[in-house]
């Protein structure tokens, strides 16, 4: 199993941004990418493998757990996307249709920083289906 911090994800307001018919990742969306990079290049699995070292490349779980730094109101669901394409971008996996089971929930605690994701990545043996 894999279990990565992150960052909270930026906004999808400014981590895709639009110039006419063009959608592409704007100035934040690329340094929260290259933040997911840096923290996947020093993570090691349950094993003791650095996860940097090899790709996945079967299916997975992804469980996601949202610490957000306020009670304000927020949707969970608004950071699927960009969790995932960042740990795509940052060479997690070959391709994010990977992941067969995906659950997202919400830490009832409080981050006084900017909040966090806590991403757990597992095998999935696609014969449980």
């Amino acid at each position: 199993m894999i279990h990565l911090k992150l960052p909270k994800p930026i906004s999808a307001n400014h981590f895709y941004l639009r110039r006419g018919p063009m959608t592409f990742i704007g100035p934040k969306g690329l340094k929260y990418i290259q933040d997911v990079k840096d923290i996947v290049e020093k993570a090691y699995d349950s094993d003791g493998l650095k996860v940097s070292d090899y790709i996945i490349t079967g299916p997975v779980k992804v469980d996601m757990v949202v610490t957000f730094s306020s009670h304000r109101r927020s949707d969970i669901d608004n950071l699927i996307k960009h969790t995932v394409d960042s740990l795509t971008k940052a060479g997690i996996w070959s391709d994010d249709s990977l992941i067969w089971s995906l659950s997202i929930k919400r830490n009832k605690e409080i981050c006084k920083n900017n909040g966090s994701i806590d991403v757990f990545i597992s095998d999935l043996d696609p014969d449980s289906f």
